[in-house]
């Protein structure tokens, strides 16, 4: 496991072929990577022996946090070793964020020099590379070499392997070692446990791997991030680590939509699906035209927000045999704990309409978690006792405050596009006189139309099973998407106009001071400095969760310019206060961050209206702040919203 957790270091550290001939599996192996005994990564990789050698897959999966931002990658590699043991071809497909690279590598050893030929595919632009290898020279994967090692010569302590690898983080060859250490009894996270240490030496970093007692790979860490660890898993894990399939998933749109919570009808094509293993209609999502492509299932879907009111249908609490499976929890939705039935009766303060009391609950849990990482999903004590979560948490405390107040409810899983991208997503349906999609996450009793659902379940576990694969695996196409716009007042053209900035889709405008001027300029975001560049002002325009809780949006601004630079010493605010931006109340903050004797303040400026945010931050160095200080607030004076 000594490459994955290299992988995963060196990606935290910076942010962050088929085969022809028969092949028979020989061992299956799952591992988890963990920071801080929170996940971070899974791993399934295979062996299989095959006519010319073996082949080795590995099914890559990681999410990271970085300045307060979810970084994914997806990386599928193989391959292709000869009786030896050597690699003879590899082929790498990885997706950072939406964004995929391809990645080969071929060895020709017939040659009295192995040719070595690399070439790397970036976003359509392919780069060749090739090196020539001392005589008789091969490439190992350090994967397999330990197995090698160990079914050649057991293990030996004292005894030190040196290979030629091929290092696939940043797909190039890289000299390295094994040196076995003695038997004995290690504690690895809180866990105990017999067998052998080894030392694995690459790039100038060491690893530790332990195995048990037959040389099998139990644990990797390195003593650089002693906080990292990576372990073999089994398949008895595996329901909760499917959670990875929903939030490690990322893929990027085929088109760009500028206002995705203001979508009420849109066509999507969903393609390569395994039918059977997709409940695809709801209330608000029908199937128009279905047909077979290479043995896999393509749906196009029209999606409708459906802002019906069901209000006076049910009074709680519902009663029907049939749905009493909606109403009993699983281990991560507990309704009948008193703490859930307690906040329930709470919430609701005597409403038995079911319709209104979906709505308190949906607006309560929207407003009681905060969003941060997490990949293994939390039960409804780990929720309560740390609101923190993405939308597996807020799926799962809302079904069981409404199941405890005798709504039957599910889980349902599938697609939210945002900025650009499709992210794995939970949400719930609950059954009114029929079952209706709600998104606590978002705070939405009618989902937007750029929700795409693939199935639903009674159980959080069995949701995440069910939907695994197609997950992964599903395509999504954009065919149309209608949306109901809100017009600027004036006509406004996008793009910088002599000192002034001005976005259209924001209904935004800004003038910057006489002798300042455009550093960096995109569509929705610009950095503007002096002529002396002794300071800067950055403006950045996005879309955001409507009604979510600004408050929360500057604290994590804060944490973000805590963790920016992590030599630095971070000082306040001392309080976040209010102002008025063209008859908007903005919140606004500062503080001083201390790096490398260089003293600087910052402040923010941060305005919501509807679905959009507008972040305003200056920076100086504290000695030239009265300098400029006067140029901020003229800025900040000419900002206009044109609604």
């Amino acid at each position: 496991m000594s490459k994955k957790l290299i992988l995963v270091t060196l990606l935290l550290f910076t942010l962050a072929v088929t085969l022809g001939s028969a092949k028979t599996l020989v061992e299956r192996s799952i591992f988890l990577t963990e920071k801080d005994n929170q996940p971070v990564a899974i791993s399934k990789e295979e062996f299989y022996q095959t006519d010319t050698g073996y082949l080795y897959t590995i099914d890559f999966i990681m999410m990271t946090e970085v300045l307060g931002q979810i970084s994914t990658m997806r990386q599928y590699l193989e391959i292709e070793l000869n009786h030896d043991g050597a690699i003879v071809s590899a082929w790498d497909n990885r997706n950072v964020n939406g964004f995929e690279t391809y990645s080969t590598i071929e060895i020709d050893y017939s040659q009295a020099q192995p040719l070595v030929t690399v070439i790397l595919n970036e976003q359509g632009l392919a780069h060749t590379e090739t090196y020539q290898l001392e005589p008789g020279q091969k490439v190992y994967y350090p994967d397999t070499t330990l197995d090698m090692v160990v079914a050649s010569d057991g293990l030996i302590p004292g005894n030190k392997y040196d290979f030629l690898f091929f290092e696939d983080s940043g797909f190039r060859l890289e000299p390295g070692s094994y040196v076995i250490g003695d038997p004995g009894d290690f504690e690895i996270a809180g866990k105990r446990f017999t067998g052998h240490h080894i030392e694995f030496h690459i790039q100038g970093m060491v690893v530790d791997l332990y195995t048990d007692q037959t040389g099998r790979m139990i644990y990797s860490t390195s003593p650089a991030m002693p906080s990292l660890v990576s372990r073999r898993v089994n398949e008895e894990e595996l329901p909760e680590l499917g959670a990875f399939s929903i939030d490690l998933t990322t893929k990027g749109a085929n088109i760009y939509i500028a206002r995705p919570y203001r979508a009420v009808r849109s066509r999507i094509t969903v393609s390569n699906l395994l039918y059977n293993a997709v409940n695809l209609e709801d209330n608000r999502q029908k199937i128009i035209e279905q047909k077979q492509v290479n043995g896999k299932t393509e749906v196009l879907l029209e999606i409708k927000k459906d802002s019906r009111t069901h209000q006076g249908k049910y009074k709680l609490p519902i009663t029907n045999a049939e749905l009493d499976v909606f109403l009993k929890g699983d281990y991560y939705i507990d309704p009948t704990s008193l703490e859930i039935q307690r906040l329930a009766a709470q919430i609701l303060q005597g409403e038995t309409d079911a319709w209104r009391s979906v709505a308190k609950l949906t607006n309560w849990v929207f407003n009681y978690l905060d969003s941060g990482l997490t990949v293994a999903p939390k039960t409804t004590a780990q929720i309560l006792a740390e609101p923190v979560g993405n939308c597996k948490e807020y799926a799962i405390l809302f079904a069981s405050l409404a199941k405890a107040a005798g709504i039957p409810t599910r889980v349902a899983e599938g697609f939210r596009y945002s900025s650009g991208f499709w992210f794995g997503h939970m949400w719930n349906e609950v059954w009114i006189g029929e079952w209706i999609a709600v998104d606590p996450s978002h705070g939405q009793l009618a989902p937007d139309a750029l929700l795409v659902k693939l199935n639903d379940n009674s159980t959080v576990t069995g949701a995440m099973l069910q939907t695994a694969s197609e997950i992964l695996n599903v395509e999504i196409a954009i065919r149309l998407v209608d949306s109901y716009f809100r017009r600027p007042k004036a006509v406004l053209e996008t793009g910088v106009s002599g000192q002034t900035f001005t976005n259209e889709d924001f209904a935004f405008s800004i003038t910057i001071p006489e002798q300042w001027s455009f550093a960096q300029v995109a569509t929705e975001s610009f950095l503007t400095q002096p002529d002396n560049q002794l300071a800067n002002i950055a403006v950045e325009l996005a879309f955001l969760v409507p009604g979510y809780d600004l408050s929360k949006l500057m604290d994590q601004q804060l944490q973000g310019a805590a963790l920016a630079l992590p030599d630095s010493t971070f000082y306040g605010p001392e309080q976040v206060s209010t102002r008025v931006i063209d008859g908007h109340k903005a919140l606004t903050a500062n503080w001083v961050l201390v790096y490398e004797g260089l003293i600087l303040y910052q402040e923010i400026v941060l305005l919501s209206i509807d679905d959009m945010y507008y972040s305003i931050v200056f920076t100086v160095p504290a000695m030239y702040y009265e300098l400029f200080a006067d140029s901020f607030e003229q800025a900040l004076d000419s900002i206009r919203i044109h609604w």
